[in-house]
């Protein structure tokens, strides 16, 4: 038996059936792109919470063999994933994103997210420059043991994320 040709209303029923699975498809990506950029954020604001927690417990315990300028990823049981470990002289735009290393000549733990929205300048940064996150071991003034960020990025304080 022969096929009989598509009717106009055959082809509007398919290019309507081809529209909504373009729209789903489209929807997924979207929101599939929006949940990955916030597991990123949410694993960010852990590994930060863990340094800020190691570098607290460390100072508490006047433990000697870390001081500042050191890497803080040794207080830490393992490193965060992405860790590529003592990098000197490496600049963030030479690693890919999501990684995180420490750099001995400027005694800074560097990461450089997948997401560079995760991260808001404080300062003006480089035009060239590749948002990323410069953490530094301090004791300001004789005081105990602290992580600040330095450089020109922060992750803001959860309440002010949009």
């Amino acid at each position: 038996m022969a096929r009989s040709p598509a009717t106009p209303r055959h082809r509007l029923e398919l290019a309507l059936v081809a529209l909504i699975a373009a729209s789903v498809v489209g929807l997924y990506l979207v929101e599939g792109n929006r949940l990955l950029s916030r597991l990123e954020g949410y694993r960010l604001d852990e590994t930060l919470a863990a340094l800020q927690t190691a570098t607290a417990t460390t100072a508490l315990g006047n433990r000697a063999d870390v001081g500042p300028g050191d890497n803080p990823v040794a207080l830490l049981d393992r490193p965060p994933a992405g860790y590529r470990g003592e990098q000197p002289g490496l600049e963030p735009a030479e690693v890919p994103p999501g990684s995180w290393y420490y750099d001995p000549s400027r005694g800074v733990l560097i990461h450089r997210p997948k997401d560079p929205e995760l991260l808001r300048p404080v300062d003006e940064p480089p035009a060239e420059a590749v948002p990323h996150l410069q953490l530094r071991l301090v004791a300001p003034e004789g005081r105990r043991l602290q992580l600040r960020p330095v450089g020109p990025w922060r992750r803001p304080d959860r309440g002010q994320e949009s």
